[in-house]
């Protein structure tokens, strides 16, 4: 009969319930628990294993460089700028949706870009959280948007209610090189 139940699970795509059933199972002191709190069981790990689901789904489509890293294993050196204070600040951040541009500024942004970008920017601000690394100072952003009332617009939303945390030193990438 249990097999049944694990084969409509599947069927109906309740893996993680279908696995947590399994795991009940296996394990002797879950034959104590009464059945609310079995079922609280199956419907916890049935949210966590959708969760985890949606997660991997968006890292890979995100095609990050670097998918594995996060935030325990930055290099923390106070010489670049980079403090145990600002590494809480940046994990607060970790719990909201967070938008993330790295190497801004690296090719020309366009006509269509400059208002994608300020759509965009309208959209987050004061609402959701957005990180850009650059390796360009705030001061050149203008020069690099090349459209003054554009490039207003968008670092308005962007630089005052920043925080702003200026690396020091040579990049990571270098000082890695190095130890190789």
């Amino acid at each position: 009969m249990l097999d049944r139940v694990k084969e409509q699970l599947v069927a109906m795509k309740l893996h993680g319930m279908a696995e947590a059933l399994e795991a009940q199972l296996r394990t002797p002191f879950v034959a104590e628990m009464d059945f609310t709190e079995r079922l609280q069981l199956l419907v916890e790990q049935e949210k966590s294993f959708r969760e985890d689901r949606k997660l991997t789904i968006l890292l890979r489509k995100a095609r990050l460089r670097y998918p594995g890293a996060c935030i325990e294993e930055l290099h923390m050196n106070p010489k670049r700028g980079i403090t145990k204070a600002t590494v809480m600040d940046l994990a607060r951040l970790s719990r909201v949706q967070l938008l993330i541009i790295d190497d801004w500024g690296m090719t020309p942004l366009n006509d269509a870009g400059r208002r994608d970008i300020l759509e965009i920017m309208e959209d987050r601000h004061n609402v959701q959280s957005t990180l850009i690394s650059t390796q360009y100072p705030v001061s050149e952003w203008h020069r690099l948007i090349d459209d003054p009332t554009l490039a207003d617009a968008i670092c308005d939303r962007l630089i005052h209610n920043a925080y702003q945390i200026p690396l020091k030193g040579e990049s990571m990438r270098k000082m890695l090189a190095k130890l190789d």
